[in-house]
């Protein structure tokens, strides 16, 4: 008598950066804002692994009223802006970041990304982070405590001219 075994072994493939953000309600308003920027290509490029810090629902609701999300929803390139600001082209996990203590990191949008240790923890722009490591098809996602942009970021400054 002869018995034959099959193993069947299924790979579970990772979802990207953009599918993880898009259908997680705790980034809600992160989505919305990357939908708002048009920006979901910084999320989704298959070809470029991506360092991404998620402010959650809450930590933009700490920062920003509904007048300023508001605001932001309606403004293409602001929004656009808002969401490349949370991101690092590269793969930084928290053991790179740790090791990085003082280092400064550029984000898509041109703002710059300081990674700092404190009490033995990491931290970004003095932003605490609440989940790392969360590995995605195309990089690695972080979520924080708040959002690198705050509402006066974007405050534009209007100049008076007067005629005598």
């Amino acid at each position: 008598t002869t018995t034959t075994t099959t193993t069947t072994t299924t790979t579970t493939v990772p979802l990207s950066l953009l599918e993880i953000v898009m259908n997680d309600p705790e980034y809600a308003t992160f989505a919305a804002i990357i939908v708002a920027g048009e920006s979901g290509y910084l999320l989704s490029d298959a070809s470029k692994e991506r360092t991404v810090f998620v402010p959650t629902n809450l930590a933009i609701d700490s920062v920003w009223s509904q007048t300023a999300i508001s605001n932001l929803l309606q403004s293409k390139d602001k929004a656009k802006r808002f969401a490349a600001a949370h991101v690092i082209d590269g793969y930084l996990s928290y053991v790179s970041l740790y090791f990085s203590d003082g280092k400064s990191f550029q984000s898509l949008s041109g703002d710059v990304i300081v990674s700092s240790v404190i009490g033995g923890r990491v931290v970004v722009n003095g932003i605490s982070i609440l989940v790392a490591n969360q590995i995605a098809r195309n990089g690695i996602y972080f979520t924080i405590s708040s959002p690198f942009i705050i509402p006066k970021t974007f405050t534009t400054s209007t100049t008076t001219t007067t005629t005598t």
